[in-house]
């Protein structure tokens, strides 16, 4: 649903113009507004205790950041990134909370939007929990091979398996040193389909 044909965009609004890498929100800002994505796609970050970025979802044009907020009180949980030039659409959480009252149309796309969000963090935490990172890894390689080349990008596949860089490519070394895999610039070679399989099995 497009977030603009409802009643919101008669109350008053910011426009924040983003440049693609800024940070829009940081983790324990106060956050006292609704954030709707007009053009572009945002990162949302979460910093571990360890320190490191876990990259836990891609909001793209239509979609928003700051309902958790409005509903709960919070402050910030999440690092938000630009990850394009961005427009965005700020309204304040008085006024939100007045355009649900009038517009059910609101209602149902900020409970939607928190609906989807819960949906992927409990995707994130049974990714994180039920399996090590390094059988994710040989589940993935396993299923995307294609003609013994299993070709990959860093950061999306950080996202997908929901770890770190630097846990990644531990997780690569591993794999490697097994001799399951060869590693090469943006892709693998993969060595044994079949020695992945028996590995996965008796984990």
């Amino acid at each position: 649903m497009n977030i603009f044909e409802t009643t919101i965009i008669k109350y008053p609004f910011e426009i924040l113009k983003v440049q693609k890498g800024s940070t829009i929100k940081c983790q324990g800002d106060n956050i006292s507004k609704v954030y709707f994505i007009r053009e572009g796609e945002v990162s949302v970050q979460e910093e571990t205790l360890a320190g490191d970025t876990l990259r836990l979802k891609t909001l793209k044009r239509n979609e928003c950041f700051g309902e958790l907020e409005l509903f709960s009180s919070l402050d910030c949980k999440y690092n938000v990134k630009a990850l394009t030039n961005c427009e965005i659409v700020c309204f304040s959480h008085e006024d939100v909370s007045k355009c649900m009252e009038k517009d059910f149309r609101v209602a149902k796309y900020l409970y939607q939007a928190l609906c989807l969000k819960l949906e992927s963090s409990s995707n994130c935490i049974v990714k994180r929990y039920t399996r090590t990172l390094y059988e994710r890894l040989l589940s993935d390689i396993l299923s995307n091979t294609d003609n013994g080349v299993y070709k990959f990008n860093k950061n999306d596949l950080c996202f997908k398996l929901s770890t770190t860089l630097r846990t990644l490519n531990r997780a690569f070394k591993k794999a490697q040193n097994e001799n399951l895999i060869c590693l090469e610039k943006g892709k693998a070679r993969v060595l044994s389909l079949e020695k992945i399989k028996l590995c996965l099995k008796n984990k």
